[in-house]
């Protein structure tokens, strides 16, 4: 296949594209034009072609894919999440596909691989939206493509994630490097955002979360401040009740006999952490809220910052800190996985509480 500025082959994408397919197209025809200086069209499977094309998506998801090859013989090549497949199929087409779900990220991977093995493209770093640094595309009169046959049948790793961790706990959901960085992260085959519960809220109503969503991203919430959404003590937009106020035993007993009301984002476990009613409740807003936010995969049940002493209830004190807050956190997973089994409950270990409990 020959890519100038008098041969252009055709993007074909499914008629019932994702937004994610629908962007790594996109992202596809961008640089191409940026290397040869042709603009391809973008058509979909519904469509006769009579130029060479240059095929996204699976044989589930593409009809033009399916033409010509089985969704058998793809799944031969690409046999696990986020896999996939670049292969010449004849010297007029080129099919870049990616294992079907996902959020389509083998797709998305797919197609960066194929700019960057195959284009000479290098997609390492970045910039301000406004500025061309940070990567580097060869600027060429064409491209020519000979056989090509690459797969990537899964990924290596499961969960490859970065964190947006501003320097405090609001941040700035607003920040203009945002959208950089949701590129460089799907750029590089990180697959989910990690960041405080209270970013993630401000970024879902400033349009950020979509921006990640678009790019097969998924979510960790959760942080220092995590607690204090699902129970807070004062009420917030989505839960509320004051708890501090209705339930003050869901929070952690203090030698002097009161309970603990978290201020800020530190006082570490500041729960009654076998408080069984607090469990359930809290399991409950958890499983409300994760009906709303799909793309949140994994949700870290963090204690606040700083090193404090835990409840001294009867039911806390015969037990250590790490041991209360392991039997917490595995009652809180016992009861979210039966309702959203995709949801991983994450722990957050570091200060006082790393070492793995005896017998749990």
């Amino acid at each position: 296949m020959e890519i100038s500025k008098e041969n252009k082959p055709v993007v074909v994408i499914s008629s019932k594209a994702t937004k994610s397919e629908m962007f790594v197209a996109g992202e596809l025809i961008k640089y191409i034009k940026k290397i040869v200086g042709a603009e391809l069209t973008l058509c979909d499977d519904l469509e006769d072609f009579t130029q060479s094309r240059i095929i996204i998506g699976s044989p589930v998801r593409n009809r033009a894919a399916q033409a010509l090859i089985s969704q058998k013989e793809f799944e031969e090549y690409v046999t696990g999440s986020e896999g996939f497949l670049i292969k010449s199929i004849d010297k007029e087409t080129l099919l870049i596909a990616g294992r079907e779900g996902d959020g389509e990220r083998g797709t998305i991977y797919a197609v960066y691989e194929f700019l960057e093995r195959f284009l000479g493209c290098s997609l390492c770093a970045y910039s301000h939206p406004d500025i061309e640094a940070g990567e580097y595309v060869p600027e060429k009169e064409k491209i020519t493509l000979g056989d090509i046959c690459y797969i990537k049948p899964s990924a290596d790793r499961q969960y490859r994630g970065a964190c947006i961790q501003y320097g405090s706990s609001a941040g700035n959901p607003n920040h203009g490097l945002n959208t950089s960085f949701f590129d460089w992260i799907a750029k590089n085959r990180y697959n989910y955002v990690y960041t405080w519960m209270s970013v993630y809220q401000k970024m879902k109503k400033s349009g950020y979360v979509e921006e990640a969503k678009k790019r097969g991203l998924e979510f960790m919430v959760g942080h220092h401040d995590v607690t204090d959404f699902f129970l807070p003590p004062d009420g917030n937009e989505s839960f509320p009740e004051k708890y501090y106020e209705t339930h003050p035993e869901y929070f952690r007993l203090e030698k002097d006999g009161t309970r603990f009301k978290p201020t800020d984002a530190f006082g570490q476990i500041v729960l009654c952490s076998r408080n069984e009613d607090l469990i359930k409740q809290i399991s409950e807003n958890i499983v409300f809220w994760l009906d709303d936010n799909p793309e949140v995969k994994m949700l870290q049940l963090a204690p606040h910052d700083g090193v404090a002493e835990h409840c001294v209830c009867p039911k806390c004190l015969p037990y250590s800190k790490m041991e209360n807050y392991t039997y917490f956190m595995n009652e809180v997973a016992k009861r979210v996985v039966t309702k959203k089994p995709y949801v991983k409950i994450v722990m957050m270990l570091y200060n006082d509480i790393w070492k793995c409990p005896e017998n749990i």
